[in-house]
């Protein structure tokens, strides 16, 4: 590389990142490299649940409200779409949603398969012939489980339910902590978590959750 062309990128660093955030991307690619992150979650006492932790800190999604503030032929549509086995990408596109446990791993456009029982910090990311990593991340982000909620607070239907769970069991079965693409970036986790945790108390009456 030339030295100028080792000025623009690293001017480029400093403008995206900053001093500090640039020592930061650099301390997580050395430690990335090294292998240096933890390889399996540490083991829990026990699951959060009836002798767990108060819940009443999560806001429990309102039925009532749901009724009365949503476009119920537009939520419908959507939930019957979703039940179907598709998702709105993006809010533009529809989709095949993934049912299967390798589907969790593969690009929807380009077909390339990321390896599954890889650490997550051993992925790489950047490969133009695989295609945007985010398009594997977004169905895994559960936004489509807000569809089937509100399919469920309007209609009791517990179909609904039912395909939240049955989601949320092939990401499970696919898709073990730290390994594979879905544990590669610690905001798509955290999206995630939130969309559980709403699928958790709006869907907590619905038979399909009682199992």
């Amino acid at each position: 590389m030339k030295a100028s062309d080792s000025a623009r990128a690293l001017g480029a660093i400093y403008t995206t990142f900053g001093l500090r955030g640039a020592w930061r991307r650099g301390l997580h690619e050395v430690k990335r490299k090294s292998n240096r992150y933890i390889s399996a979650p540490p083991a829990l006492d026990g699951a959060v649940g009836a002798s767990g932790p108060p819940r009443d800190w999560i806001m429990s999604p309102d039925s009532a409200a749901v009724r009365r503030t949503t476009d119920t032929a537009e939520a419908m549509e959507r939930a019957v779409r979703v039940l179907s086995g598709e998702h709105q990408a993006y809010r533009t596109s529809w989709l095949p949603l993934p049912r299967t446990a390798s589907q969790w791993h593969t690009h929807p456009v380009t077909g390339h398969e990321y390896p599954r029982g890889a650490l997550w910090h051993r992925i790489a990311h950047l490969q133009p012939e695989t295609g945007d990593i985010k398009d594997v991340w977004e169905p895994a982000r559960f936004g489509w489980a807000f569809d089937l909620i509100r399919g469920w607070m309007l209609t009791g239907d517990d179909r609904y339910a039912e395909a939240f769970w049955g989601g949320f069991e092939s990401f499970s079965e696919g898709c073990p902590p730290f390994l594979g693409v879905q544990w590669s970036c610690g905001q798509e986790v955290a999206i995630r978590a939130g969309s559980w945790l709403w699928a958790e108390s709006a869907l907590s009456r619905a038979p399909s959750s009682s199992g």
